[in-house]
């Protein structure tokens, strides 16, 4: 791994999930065992454990920083932070190079432009699923703000349903208040 920021852990499957940024991937750790150097049993985002290209399509990523499992779904969030959008990964079953199933920050698998819309993002850095509720909450850091969607009926492109840190969906300035964040 080169620049491993995000990790997430499907207790269900047994599976360590971990944002390789520098390598433009998610690697895919079988945890039922663990020895030390053990190696990957997948990935996404590249063909292969030898690619490290950055692009914007349904298989692959950009500097992807973080990550979130919904358990029980088997869905994995992955915060694509340089193609500035979210990709969503049913990961029940798993092989290498496998294609998202949806995207979030962006209309379609290949746009790549930043946005302070309600469905656009700029450099998303951070995700979490809260499986009380069937929320993901996605940090959005370029706008200074936190977006917040319904999993229950996540599709590409969707809207974010509500936003924290800005007064409105037109806003993405830095603030420094109980209401503001920064980055």
């Amino acid at each position: 791994v080169y620049g491993p920021r995000g990790v997430a852990l499907d207790s269900a499957r047994q599976r360590l999930f971990v944002a390789d940024t520098y390598n433009n991937r998610v690697v895919v750790f079988d945890v039922s065992t663990i020895d030390a150097g053990q190696a990957a049993v997948y990935v996404l985002g590249q063909a292969n454990f030898s690619s490290a290209s950055a692009d914007g399509t349904q298989s692959t990523l950009r500097s992807p920083s973080d990550v979130a499992v919904d358990v029980s779904s088997g869905r994995l969030f992955v915060a694509d932070t340089g193609n500035h959008r979210v990709v969503v990964f049913e990961t029940t079953v798993l092989w290498n190079g496998k294609a998202a199933s949806l995207v979030l920050g962006q209309g379609n698998f290949t746009a790549q432009s930043s946005s302070s819309s309600s469905t656009g993002m700029w450099s998303p850095s951070g995700v979490a699923f809260d499986p009380a509720y069937s929320r993901l909450f996605v940090g959005d850091t370029g706008n200074h703000r936190v977006l917040l969607f319904d999993a229950k009926s996540l599709a590409t492109g969707m809207a974010a349903q509500n936003v924290i840190g800005q007064s409105d969906w037109g806003w993405s300035s830095s603030g420094l208040s109980a209401s503001a964040l920064s980055s």
